[in-house]
């Protein structure tokens, strides 16, 4: 995880915020159809930041899945290292893929 690019996304997460709490204030005041579209956008790009922060983080649902079956993987490949069984190479293949996405 890189300081710079949590730096830049924490940094346009701050910025779209201070954005929308602006234009909340602003669309009480006029109601304005534009002034609308504009924090729709700004929540957008709030989500996709926490998203983004997520990931950097590691610490996202897909993240947490794929290490998941790993761990399985691993300790089902050394079962059958333990027992002295073989390891059929098109199922390994098989299951790297599948993890893979």
């Amino acid at each position: 995880m890189s300081n710079y690019n949590l730096d830049i996304v924490n940094k346009l997460r701050d910025k779209s915020q201070r954005q929308i709490d602006k234009l909340e204030r602003e669309y009480q005041e006029t109601g304005s159809s534009s002034t609308y579209r504009t924090i729709n956008k700004h929540y957008d790009i709030v989500k996709t930041c926490d998203l983004a922060l997520e990931a950097l983080d590691g610490d996202c649902h897909f993240c947490k899945n794929r290490n998941r079956r790993l761990e399985d993987a691993i300790n089902r490949y050394k079962k059958l290292k333990e027992t002295g069984n073989t390891i059929d190479i098109d199922k390994v293949i098989n299951d790297l893929i599948n993890i893979r996405y």
